[in-house]
């Protein structure tokens, strides 16, 4: 199974029953193994919290130290043909700042989540 729809289908298991979720997006290069998937939805903090505990994630500092390059620890806007939002909403738009980042990493794999305005921001990639 290729890795944006796996992931997309792993957040289904934690993403809240009825969350409206306002922007989705994924990308495979096919032949290589890079993939992102993107997810913003609207949550409570209640439910973020949890959401942070089945994903594994932990509080992103200036001093933590990873396995792979920080570089790849980004709320850059999106980039190429990625899915257009639904209609009426607004698109990928999370502010750069990574104060208040959870993060899990584990080789050339990220997922990284934010609680920000009321919205679940969420990233999955490879590289």
């Amino acid at each position: 199974m290729a890795f944006a729809m796996a992931t997309q289908l792993k957040a289904q298991d934690w993403l809240p029953k009825g969350a409206d979720v306002c922007y989705r997006s994924q990308y495979e290069d096919g032949f290589l193994p890079d993939a992102t998937f993107r997810l913003k939805a609207k949550v409570t903090k209640e439910q973020f919290d949890t959401i942070v505990k089945k994903i594994g994630a932990t509080p992103h500092t200036e001093a933590r130290k990873y396995t792979d390059d920080k570089a790849w620890l980004s709320w850059s806007p999106e980039r190429g043909g990625d899915l257009k939002p639904r209609k009426g909403r607004k698109n990928w738009d999370p502010e750069d700042d990574l104060s208040s980042t959870f993060v899990r990493q584990e080789k050339d794999y990220w997922q990284f989540v934010k609680f920000e305005g009321g919205f679940l921001y969420y990233v999955a990639l490879n590289h």
